[in-house]
């Protein structure tokens, strides 16, 4: 099983979980906390000429976001800074 990896990323900073040879490549970007209970994610994939993005509302409290290909792991959000583990 593949290791998993930590990012951290500022709000608008996006981060390549996984990179897309011969499979979809999966961007995450962090769109900042809405309020103090909420926060918000956008999930960028493409795979040769085909490519989508969609902004997710999540719940402070939720730690585990489940994407096409892979897990992640909330381990700390702030107003304009997350820290993650993606997990393949």
């Amino acid at each position: 099983m593949p290791e998993s990896t930590e990012y951290t990323l500022h709000l608008g900073e996006s981060a390549t979980v996984r990179p897309g040879f011969f499979k979809a490549k999966l961007e995450v970007v962090f769109a900042g906390a809405v309020n103090n209970d909420t926060y918000s994610i956008a999930v960028k994939w493409s795979m040769g000429n085909n490519s989508a993005a969609y902004n997710l509302y999540f719940s402070a409290r939720q730690q585990d976001i489940y994407l096409p290909a892979g897990k992640v792991v909330v381990i700390n959000v702030m107003k304009d800074k997350i820290l993650f583990k993606y997990e393949p």
